[in-house]
């Protein structure tokens, strides 16, 4: 998991820190702060879930955060890159593996 990054609207992607004071100031205060996962339905139904290993099917609801996994790439990309890649999880999955979902909602195996 990769902590302290900043969710940025108009690109859909989640900054890394080291990079946020990087971007041009306007785009800097239009990023969200404070959030550590992102929920949605997935789009293309290609991305597999981290803890099983299982696609998640198209319109799936999926929850997902910004990882260390690969590489960050330079400022110069920033504008194109997506920034930091994102780890995903089905939502019982994540319900399970996640430490930070097991403290909000309950250790769905009790």
């Amino acid at each position: 998991r990769l902590e302290g990054c900043a969710y940025d609207v108009t690109t859909r992607s989640w900054i890394p820190p080291q990079l946020i004071k990087e971007l041009p100031l306007l785009r800097q205060r239009m990023l969200l702060h404070g959030f550590s996962h992102q929920v949605e339905k997935s789009r293309l139904g290609s991305s597999s879930c981290r803890a099983c290993g299982e696609k998640i099917a198209k319109a799936e609801i999926r929850v997902g955060y910004p990882s260390k996994i690969g590489r960050l790439l330079p400022q110069g990309n920033m504008a194109k890159s997506s920034g930091a890649p994102m780890v995903w999880f089905h939502v019982a999955c994540a319900a399970e593996q996640d430490e930070v979902l097991v403290a909000i909602f309950g250790d769905s195996r009790e």
